[in-house]
């Protein structure tokens, strides 16, 4: 994924603001940490560099978050606003699945989240999309690594014929 600068600027104050509604959350009435931790964020080093390239590392980040909030909000108004989330982060990279199923799980052991609605509502519609895109990757590329990863990765776990590795 390519992004413009505008995008990754819109990310990182989107990731902001959730942060800021997460603790505003999480620790009611206590100025001192909110504006710590939010200046931390801001300030930090590899935020700024990040929302100044095109990777997608912090509009990642803040689909990552914003699912985890999805998860853990209040009320049946946060459903879609959960499965759309949650489908963006399967989607967004080849990873993705991995980060989708630590933060429902981490929602899952949290003390406000209906369980029940996670596993019957959220879940099966994210891993049949996720299936989905796996079976077309596999008919389409013929593997379900992506080049990339399949360059680095798969020639150590299995012979190869032909594979020139340099030291």
């Amino acid at each position: 994924l390519g992004f413009t600068r505008s995008a990754q600027a819109d990310a990182t104050a989107a990731l902001t603001l959730m942060i800021a509604h997460a603790l505003r959350r999480l620790l009611p009435g206590d100025w001192r940490a909110h504006v710590t931790a939010l200046a931390f964020l801001s300030l930090a080093g590899p935020v700024a560099v990040w929302s100044c390239s095109s990777l997608e590392t912090v509009p990642f980040a803040a689909l990552v978050t914003g699912f985890v909030l999805a998860l853990t909000l209040p009320g049946w108004r946060r459903l879609p606003l959960a499965i759309g989330l949650g489908l963006a982060v399967v989607l967004a990279r080849v990873d993705g699945f991995v980060y989708a199923g630590i933060a429902g799980a981490a929602a899952m052991l949290g003390q406000s989240t209906d369980r029940r609605v996670i596993l019957t509502r959220v879940a099966p519609v994210v891993m049949a999309v996720f299936a989905a895109y796996t079976a077309w990757r596999w008919w389409y590329f013929g593997s379900v690594l992506s080049l990339p990863l399949h360059t680095k990765l798969l020639y150590k776990l299995l012979p190869v014929d032909g594979a020139v590795v340099n030291a």
